[in-house]
């Protein structure tokens, strides 16, 4: 009981800060008629006059009987849509039931025996009510409970003889107990004045409990249907202030060489020879306190799909990582004398058993999916990585919860890299989309969609619902082919709606111009091939050429270089740290770069620039965006010479 007045109570607590949205209180009278369904499985009461002799039966058949409610009432509103309502009333739930019931006499077998009730509460009935149902503001739903306690609870059971003379009756008082209800019902309300107006209602209260806990009543309950009129008087009521125009404009831009952000007036895509190097992690990432494969990781699966064909149809870098157990596993299989090192890891806080799990899950799965040896594979655990992120950064401590994959020859965790004669490349490949929004309420929740397609083939179809903090910039990375072989621009459309049923679109075209392999052939221009090559082995927070690097650009970005070839060398890193030392830290790795390239292999012109976190290539908000963004892309432009 003393948490139902504590709950009241804060019900009833005006806050200051509601001052400034919508405020309303009413408070009035309620009236109405109910139907009471008597639901009944109990033994036939013995007569209170022990002489007589009782008959042997159940009132099982329940009886249904109208019934009267009425009293005070208040109500808040803490929103438009949102209400507080309070009863306090009087309602009867009498009724009759009837029954035959046997007793051992001759000649009388079989007995008719009624039970009238007369039972009144007083009923204490907060609830919740939601306005504004189906589009319609006066419509209302409504949910709470009813609490009732018996001041009316007498019975008389009757027993009448075959002539219809009443053989004994029998007027007692009923151990009714307080009764509680859950309470669904609609209404509508009607405004009269100003001042005043009136909601008729339909309710069902559903009990929770017995009338009675005697054992000799067990299982008797009560569901009532309610027809209600509520007269209410609006005591004061603060009117909402105008509302504020919703606006919205979008910015679509993109970042130059530099990292500075640039408004775009068009989408140059060129068809040309193109290469890219997709960088491997040797890492998965897991949940906090979860060994479970995260399901990211296991949506690539693919019957017969060796590692090759994996990587030829996921452009996309971030992809090509959340499928690192199924290249590991095709790898494996196509060098059977490889061995693997698993190491689970934790972000320090968690149990060592974690470690142990997270290494033991990829092992079962590596087995179970590829058939691989379980002696090929060694299973470790560390409470930290060797070389862990940030530890008292909550994106180190992410990037901390992994496994770590050593395998014996370099072969299978080799970069993807994907090379065609003839693909259509965008420029810029990254466009950003940023809203600007005014009119929005803080506090009110909010739905956008963004669709961005060309010629009916849509690229993205974003949908998110939250808090105004949820609107976010939009990043599209442009994968290679993805535009089609034409001139027709790019669609988008993004839509805003709040809580108080207002909507903002903004819909626009972005010109694309196109230039084929043919045409540049048929009017003489220049032709080039453009290899791309990211680096992202670099240790958290330093600069240094890591051996697994150094083979990359052995192996891949050196034979690329010829004598006519310009290579631009670009240095970014995460978002951990300052953006100042960050600039500084992918410049110095920028520059690494260069001196290891320019002293092996004579080139038109190199140029090493560090961007920083001022262009975040990939999300950031995972731990996979992190690492692929603490790079050195290499892009090596060469002319064609017809």
């Amino acid at each position: 009981m003393r948490a139902l007045v504590l709950l009241l109570s804060c019900l009833l607590i005006i806050p200051a800060w509601s001052q400034e949205s919508f405020i309303r209180w009413s408070f009035g009278g309620y009236g109405g008629i109910h139907n009471n369904f008597h639901r009944t499985d109990f033994p036939i009461p013995a007569p209170v006059d022990t002489t007589l002799a009782p008959a042997e039966g159940r009132f099982d058949q329940g009886g249904n009987r109208l019934g009267w409610h009425a009293g005070l009432l208040g109500e808040y509103a803490f929103t438009p849509r949102l209400h507080a309502m309070l009863r306090l009333g009087y309602h009867t739930a009498g009724g009759t039931i009837e029954t035959t019931g046997k007793r051992l006499m001759p000649g009388d077998s079989t007995v008719p025996l009624q039970l009238q009730s007369s039972l009144g509460y007083l009923e204490l009935a907060p609830a919740i009510a939601f306005y504004d149902i189906a589009g319609i503001p006066a419509f209302w739903g409504l949910g709470g409970i009813a609490v009732s306690v018996p001041m009316l609870q007498r019975y008389t059971l009757t027993e009448q003889q075959t002539q219809g003379d009443i053989r004994y009756a029998t007027d007692a008082d009923l151990p009714a107990t307080t009764r509680i209800a859950l309470r669904l019902g609609i209404g509508y309300t009607f405004s009269l004045s100003p001042q005043w107006s009136l909601a008729p209602s339909i309710e069902f209260a559903f009990p929770l409990n017995q009338v009675a806990t005697a054992t000799k009543w067990q299982s008797w309950r009560i569901p009532q249907l309610r027809f209600s009129l509520q007269l209410k008087f609006n005591l004061a009521e603060t009117a909402p202030p105008p509302p504020v125009p919703l606006t919205l404009q979008m910015q679509v831009g993109y970042y130059d060489a530099v990292g500075n952000y640039a408004p775009l007036e068009k989408i140059r895509v060129e068809e040309i020879a193109y290469a890219e190097l997709y960088p491997i992690l040797p890492y998965l990432f897991f949940e906090p306190n979860s060994a479970e494969i995260p399901p990211q990781y296991l949506q690539f699966r693919k019957a017969g799909m060796s590692a090759a064909q994996a990587g030829d149809t996921l452009q996309d870098a971030v992809r090509q990582n959340y499928a690192i157990l199924q290249l590991i596993g095709r790898r494996l299989q196509e060098f059977p004398k490889a061995s693997l090192k698993i190491v689970g890891t934790t972000d320090g806080k968690e149990p060592l058993a974690i470690a142990q799990q997270r290494a033991e899950a990829v092992k079962v799965y590596l087995v179970s999916t590829f058939g691989i040896a379980p002696e090929r594979i060694l299973v470790e655990a560390r409470r930290l990585p060797e070389k862990p992120s940030a530890i008292n950064d909550p994106d180190g401590q992410a990037e901390n919860r992994r496994v770590e994959f050593y395998p014996s020859i370099p072969e299978i965790l080799e970069p993807v890299f994907v090379e065609k004669e003839r693909q259509r490349i965008a420029f810029p490949s990254l466009i950003e989309f940023r809203p600007i929004v005014s009119g929005l309420d803080s506090s009110a929740l909010i739905a956008y969609t963004m669709r961005i397609e060309q010629a009916g083939k849509t690229f993205r179809n974003i949908r998110r619902r939250g808090l105004p903090s949820i609107i976010r910039t939009i990043r599209w990375h442009i994968t290679p082919d993805e535009l089609a072989a034409d001139n027709l621009p790019v669609e988008y459309q993004y839509t805003l709606r709040d809580t108080h049923h207002r909507e903002a679109a903004v819909q626009d075209l972005i010109p694309v111009e196109f230039l084929s392999r043919q045409q540049k052939v048929e009017n003489r221009l220049p032709d080039r091939r453009i290899q791309k090559f990211s680096l992202v082995l670099f240790d958290f927070d330093k600069a240094d050429l890591t051996p697994a690097n150094q083979r990359i650009l052995d192996r891949y970005v050196l034979p690329a270089i010829r004598f006519n070839s310009t290579v631009k060398i670009y240095g970014y890193t995460d978002r951990i740290g300052e953006a100042d030392y960050n600039k500084r830290l992918a410049q110095q790795r920028a520059e690494t770069v260069k001196q290891y390239l320019a002293s092996r292999a004579r080139a038109k012109h190199y140029e090493a620039i560090g961007v920083g976190e001022d262009l975040l290539l990939y999300d950031n908000d995972i731990p996979i965006g992190r690492q692929l963004s603490r790079t050195v892309q290499i892009i090596v432009e060469t002319p064609i010479n017809k």
